[in-house]
């Protein structure tokens, strides 16, 4: 860097050198703060904008956060949170029946309340998780996780004490754990609630745990006014076989509790009064839902009036969605009808294909659901056919059930003109495949070319960058081609890359066979496929689809590029 670079650089308006402060990493911020008192106050806004709370043994991430709350110059600049578990690819159990929870973590999770300017909260699970009764050694049990989402919510409802939280920790976390929480300042006076405008939840259990979602806390800040951004990430509950029997684990197809989670997100995680507020969703899950397990976003604020679903959204993410109702694409096109701009103006699909057809066990429910009440009052009902009955699919008592098939006309030729027509506010729409199974490339180059990051070890940088997908789906997409390596401009990748729109990857179909292993989904292939029994799409519907897509994509960049936006 030239010598006089920083002299000009500080010579520049304000307003610029705050913009320029914005894009950079947390390094060359610090260094900035030497420069001179103006440019020191800009870049350090920016430097401790983010504060982090790692559980990953060997960094000290705990004792960086309780500096900062502790701290009465720093705590008023943090803006955004990030609460991880992750215990690091080092984590060792301490013995064969009991697990060392991350107690530094755990005791410095209160100091939440500390920021009262925070305005964004990330939760970050682990992808694995698991019951207390089947494995009580793993650390991200439902208890654990019980214990993170209550001390996070009663620090943002204001309604935190040392008293409830010792309470918490005797019934929910081993005997061994030692509290603190001490380490609070003095000064530190409660400020109430914390109106956070956003709150993202990585790798959210597929667990309908009701001492969570009944609290008077949960209700409380998932209902807050300010809350207009909603991200969630849903993983799957695990369990491994026991070597010291023959006990096989059942597949996560037939467990309940993931069912009845999904059936009641519309009344939890998406109740009336956080539909009503939303301007940006994200729902991704890490194996395909929609269909099944059911999620029926008709039971989203019923009705059919503009105050109905999401009213004010303006922004949907949806990861995994299997699309197989025509109800699916009128709810799409209802959403964001008493927002500013009349209607969606941002839709991605991740890796969200049409199911074509099913071969299941269970019996076809024909009947109706009342949903819930519009908003004059009126029971809503909605019809049922072309799912099935959940009760007797997870039926263990059924014996050797017949195998039937059911075909699904839906196809996105028919879906596309419907959107190019009725979603005159859309300005961006990206459908394709985001990096699911590992840590985007081009994101991890950017960390690494950073000098911060060259002496950790990357393996653990690719999982912490991992399971990003749900919140960086607007970010700059990869090159459609894998080989077309990015050796320049990595920077624009660094918070994230978002969805691969190779053509590959859009307008995909998927059927479900209930007698596959170890998945029950299956993507459909042009026009070729391995077996007789698998179902086929002609070449003509690939074409009316691309042509279809095709145009909707032209009015949506008309529309962007007469907004200016580009």
């Amino acid at each position: 860097m030239n010598p006089k670079t920083p002299v000009a650089f500080a010579s520049l308006p304000p307003e610029i050198i705050n913009e320029i402060c914005s894009t950079l990493p947390t390094s060359p911020l610090l260094s900035l703060r030497l420069v001179n008192r103006q440019l020191g106050d800009i870049a350090t806004s920016w430097a401790f904008r983010h504060v982090r709370l790692g559980a990953r043994q060997g960094c000290y991430d705990h004792q960086h956060f309780v500096w900062i709350a502790q701290s009465e110059k720093l705590r008023p600049l943090v803006r955004q949170i990030t609460c991880d578990t992750w215990l690091g690819h080092t984590a060792k159990h301490s013995s064969r029946f009991a697990f060392n929870h991350p107690t530094e973590f755990l005791n410095s999770l209160p100091l939440i309340r500390c920021f009262h300017n925070l305005a964004s909260l990330h939760l970050r699970f682990s992808e694995h998780t698991k019951h207390d009764h089947m494995d009580a050694m793993d650390t991200e049990t439902d208890n654990f996780r019980y214990r993170v989402l209550d001390t996070a919510f009663n620090c943002l409802a204001g309604t935190w004490s040392a008293e409830s939280q010792l309470e918490m920790d005797e019934n929910v976390l081993p005997y061994s754990f030692e509290a603190d929480y001490e380490t609070a300042p003095a000064l530190v006076a409660d400020s109430g609630p914390l109106p956070i405008k956003e709150l993202t939840v990585s790798n959210l259990a597929d667990f309908h745990d009701e001492r969570f979602t009944e609290s008077e806390v949960f209700k409380k800040v998932i209902s807050m006014s300010s809350l207009k951004d909603l991200k969630l990430s849903i993983t799957l509950q695990e369990v491994e076989k026991d070597h010291d029997d023959d006990y096989e684990p059942p597949d996560a197809l037939w467990f309940r509790e993931k069912y009845v989670m999904f059936e009641n997100l519309p009344r939890t995680w998406l109740s009336p009064s956080v539909a009503g507020n939303l301007r940006v969703l994200s729902l991704y899950s890490r194996d395909y839902w929609g269909w099944n397990p059911k999620m029926d976003f008709r039971a989203v604020r019923p009705g059919h009036g503009p105050d109905s679903g999401f009213p004010n959204l303006k922004v949907l993410a949806l990861g995994k969605y299997i699309f197989s109702h025509d109800w699916q694409v009128e709810w799409i096109e209802s959403l964001g009808q008493m927002n500013t701009s009349g209607g969606l103006e941002e839709l991605y699909l991740d890796r969200c294909p049409i199911l074509v057809q099913a071969r299941h066990d269970a019996p076809a429910d024909h009947g109706t659901t009342v949903v819930g009440r519009d908003s004059d009052g009126n029971s809503v009902e909605v019809s049922n056919d072309g799912y099935y009955q959940m009760d007797a699919m997870l039926d263990d008592d059924m014996f050797e059930p017949e195998l039937t098939y059911e075909d699904y006309p839906l196809r996105w030729h028919h879906i596309f003109p419907r959107w190019r027509e009725s979603m005159k506010s859309l300005r961006v729409f990206k459908m394709g495949h985001s990096s699911w199974n590992s840590a985007p490339e081009q994101t991890m180059d950017a960390w690494c070319n950073e000098g911060t990051f060259q002496e950790r070890d990357r393996e653990d940088l690719a999982t912490l960058l991992h399971h990003n997908n749900f919140r960086s789906f607007d970010s700059p997409s990869p090159p459609p081609n894998k080989r077309d390596k990015v050796t320049t401009g990595l920077e624009k990748y660094r918070h994230g890359t978002g969805i691969n729109q190779h053509p590959r990857h859009q307008a995909a179909y998927i059927y479900f066979d209930i007698d596959v292993a170890p998945t029950q989904w299956c993507e459909v292939y042009w026009p070729w496929c391995a077996y007789s029994w698998q179902p086929r799409l002609d070449n003509e519907v690939r074409e009316k689809d691309k042509a279809e897509l095709a145009l909707f994509l032209d009015g949506v960049q008309g529309r962007r590029m007469g907004s200016g936006d580009s």
